[in-house]
């Protein structure tokens, strides 16, 4: 499924793949569901380095009662959730 689509810009001073190979990387987000600056950072939960949490910072645009995936869970491409599919 895909939920959104858009584009990045990597907001950290290392690389996108030094970020990620780090296991932390800030980027301001321009897509469909998803606007403004994140912080994507690996957990390991479970031993597991697949884990990663994506974080809402702080910015002009921040609004800490959205929640996207519970109110916007279909599709950007379908139009169909999760259940439907």
């Amino acid at each position: 499924m895909c939920w959104s689509t858009g584009s990045y810009h990597n907001l950290s001073e290392q690389s996108a793949a030094e970020g990620l190979a780090d296991g932390h990387l800030k980027v301001w987000l321009d897509g469909e569901k998803l606007t403004g600056g994140y912080a994507l950072t690996q957990t390991k939960m479970r031993g597991d380095e697949r884990n990663w949490l994506l974080v809402k910072v702080d910015d002009e645009g921040v609004d800490r009662r959205r929640r996207p995936t519970s109110t916007q869970p279909e599709s950007v491409l379908s139009r169909h959730t999760n259940d439907e599919l």
